[in-house]
């Protein structure tokens, strides 16, 4: 019998969870298929809803990831979500599934991460749930936030001759929760620099809304999975195809020694490592270079162009000039 694990997590929300629960309200303007759900509150203002689960054992594991640093990540990566979309982070629920034997001191901790997320992004909040778990934590979060529709951005909407950029550093959460299960006594700073991106990473908030003014800006997503998986995402949905030059990724210090080297060990981190919690988008080739411009003087880095956006034929990632064989990034169920 078919199985979850050989259909593989996309796959499975795709050909079933898309097709079967598809919008049925006309102010519903998305549904599945997006970082966010968006739905219209007035001519004015669209509501952001999306959610996230992070479970022991999967996407943390205690005996390396300090209470305060999940609690932190845990709204974290909830609003990166709102950032791939244009949008404000407005409030969370958060649900937890708990063991009886949780010392309180742990929860305590948990809850000053939280907290202190919530003031980094202006956030509060504002309820959620908890249940007795029998072994494992886990963190249901679900987010809302708010967009004009003039800043709302998808994953539906790149066009053929964009160029595709990313606002920060890839590869090095993957490469950090590594470092992390490895116990080393002595880290090198770029070892530190990728596990601290693991433990407390930063969602690019200022950077998509910075982003979503700009009407050349065509498509937008979170690396949640990694560049090799969640750009396939926009390629479906957008109907077109890529072509990514895996030289031009922009690499933590560790990683690109490692591209120094002539070494591809770097390419699983970069390309489907995930968790990187930076920006994709796809921007009109034209307006790239004032885009860019303007983006480096408010954040003092490059948006880095790292490919194009081509008809839906090409899906290539090309190292060295030459293709790769990349099918995906992350995938919970393969």
């Amino acid at each position: 019998m078919k199985t979850i694990g050989d259909l593989g997590e996309f796959a499975f929300i795709r050909s079933y969870l898309k097709k079967q629960f598809f919008p049925r309200k006309p102010n519903v303007l998305h549904g599945i298929g997006d970082d966010c759900a968006v739905v219209r509150m007035s001519d004015q203002c669209y509501s952001l809803w999306s959610a996230d689960i992070l479970c022991e054992g999967i996407h943390f594991d205690l005996k390396t990831t300090s209470a305060e640093d999940l609690g932190y990540k845990c709204i974290a990566v909830n609003v990166s979500d709102i950032a791939s979309m244009g949008g404000k982070a407005e409030g969370v629920l958060i649900s937890a599934s708990i063991p009886p034997k949780t010392e309180l001191e742990w929860l305590k901790n948990f809850t000053r991460g939280v907290q202190e997320a919530l003031l980094d992004y202006d956030i509060c909040v504002l309820g959620g749930d908890t249940s007795k778990s029998r072994k494992d934590l886990l963190f249901s979060i679900s987010i809302q936030g708010q967009v004009s529709p003039e800043m709302l951005k998808l994953r539906s909407t790149a066009k053929e001759g964009d160029v595709i950029c990313v606002t920060g550093l890839l590869g090095a959460s993957s490469l950090g929760m590594e470092l992390l299960q490895k116990k080393l006594l002595e880290r090198t700073e770029g070892e530190n620099e990728c596990i601290q991106a693991h433990v407390r990473p930063r969602a690019h908030l200022r950077e998509g809304q910075f982003l979503a003014s700009y009407s050349a800006l065509t498509a937008m997503i979170d690396l949640s999975d990694g560049i090799g998986g969640d750009l396939y995402k926009i390629a479906d949905e957008s109907d077109v195809g890529f072509v990514v030059d895996v030289n031009k990724l922009p690499l933590p210090s560790y990683l690109e020694n490692l591209r120094t080297l002539g070494k591809k060990d770097y390419l699983s981190y970069a390309l489907s490592g995930g968790e990187d919690y930076c920006l994709l988008c796809t921007i009109g080739s034209d307006q790239y270079e004032e885009i860019n411009k303007s983006f480096k003087r408010e954040f003092s880095r490059d948006l880095t162009c790292v490919g194009v956006v081509t008809g839906k034929e090409d899906k290539v990632f090309l190292h060295n000039g030459e293709p790769i064989e990349w099918l995906n990034g992350y995938d919970h169920f393969n």
